[in-house]
This record gives structure tokens, sequence and C-alpha cells, in this order.
């Protein structure tokens, strides 16, 4: 017996049949976006001046410099993501940062590449205050409407999430016909949730009876006052 074995015996323990296998590959593209930011981090905080109020946003720039260096389209997914999540963007305080208009366009252009770090990022953008909103209005008005258009549901819920972040409502009304036939049952819950279907759809999803809507008929039944006051002979129907 290994010595390994013995001392799970000893323990009462036993080894676990579910470990993720490494090849040298998938290890060194790991490591090397871990490298990268953490060079970015380290370039930043040399970069930062705590007594001052108009710091560039240096870390932008540097994570479209630095996912140019990856070949492989997942793992410069991968980077935007950690970065955005790890701990030094999450207590940045954005309140020292002014915000050029190049910051913008380059911040476009890392949440259009990975639209999964919108659930990191647009939360501290939006608490801001040198930042505008508004100018990202545009982006997301294009890109909420393309994301409608195809059927990857996750993208369509980043998408609104980070519209109803920057308090965008006027989007979201916009393409409320695009959703309802979207079959995302998710975000059309979310619509019924917070009101945002109109009566022409609302009796389209009531027509919708087949047992594979059971999600999205169950927040009709609670948000659409009119079915919860009867919801017997609702569920019924449905």
């Amino acid at each position: 017996m290994l010595t390994f074995d013995k001392v799970l015996e000893m323990y009462d323990l036993e080894r676990s049949d579910k470990k993720e296998i490494w090849t040298y590959e998938s290890f060194n593209n790991h490591n090397l976006v871990a490298r990268y930011w953490k060079k970015l981090v380290a370039h930043c905080n040399i970069r930062f001046k705590a007594e001052k109020d108009n710091n560039k946003l240096y870390f932008i720039n540097q994570m479209v410099y630095r996912m140019s260096k990856l070949d492989d389209d997942k793992l410069k997914k991968i980077f935007i993501n950690n970065v955005f999540k790890i701990r030094y963007f999450r207590e940045l305080k954005l309140g020292q940062f002014q915000v050029k208009e190049y910051d913008y366009h380059q911040l476009c252009f890392l949440l259009k590449y990975s639209p999964e770090s919108m659930l990191y990022a647009i939360d501290k953008f939006a608490d801001m205050e040198a930042f505008d909103n508004q100018k990202l209005y545009s982006f997301f008005q294009i890109r909420y409407k393309e994301s409608l258009r195809k059927s990857y549901n996750e993208e369509q819920l980043y998408y609104f999430y980070a519209i109803s972040i920057l308090g965008f409502v006027n989007i979201l009304e916009q393409y409320k016909e695009l959703v309802v036939k979207s079959n995302n049952q998710i975000l059309i819950s979310y619509y019924l949730k917070n009101g945002l279907f109109g009566q022409e759809e609302i009796i389209f999803l009531k027509s919708l009876i087949d047992e594979k809507y059971w999600f999205q008929n169950y927040h009709l039944i609670l948000y659409c006052s009119e079915l919860l006051s009867n919801i017997e002979d609702s569920i019924g129907r449905k």
C-alpha cells in the first residue's frame, strides 16, 4: 500500500475520483493567463498615484494590449473575466480616476469580446462619478438587439443585467417584441417581474400552454394580476 493510501486509511478517508487532469498545454495556458493579469496589476499599481483624483484608467489599455498577446479566443475571454473578478479591480477606488473618450471605446471592445465580464465590471463603472453611462448607450442598444437575434440565452441575460444596472430601461422596452419570441424563459420572466411587457406581449404569452413553458408561465401567473386573482383556473389552463 502506498504511503498516501495509508494516510487516507488512518483518517478514514478515501481517494476522490473527481480530479482535474491537466495537459502540459492546458497547464501552460492557465499559468500564462495568470502571469498576464499579475503583470497588469503590477504595472497599474506603479502608475497609480493615491494623492491624485485624475489617474488614468491604465488597466483598460493594458487589458486590450495583453489579451492581444493570447492566441486562443477562450483564453482571451478568461483573461478579461479574471481581471474584472480579481480583488484588484473589485477594490479599486474608481473615484480617483478620470475617463477619456478612448476608455469608453476600449471598454466596449472588452465587453463585446466577453459579454460575461459585464457581470463583474458594469456595477463598478456605473457607480463611478466620472463615468458617463450615456457613452455606452448606442453600444448596448445595438449589441442587445443582436444578441436577441441569436440563440445564446446566457449572453442575452448578461446584456439585460448590464442595461438594467445602467438604467437604460427604454432599450429593454424597445426590444420587448424580440424578447417575447426569444424562447429565453429566464429573460422573459425578468421582463414579467419588471413589468416591461405590454398587453400584446402578455396575450402572446398566454397562448403558450405547452408544458415546456412552465417556468415563464409560473412568472406570468405570478406577475399578471388577472391570472393571479384566479390562480386555480390559471394553473389548470397552464
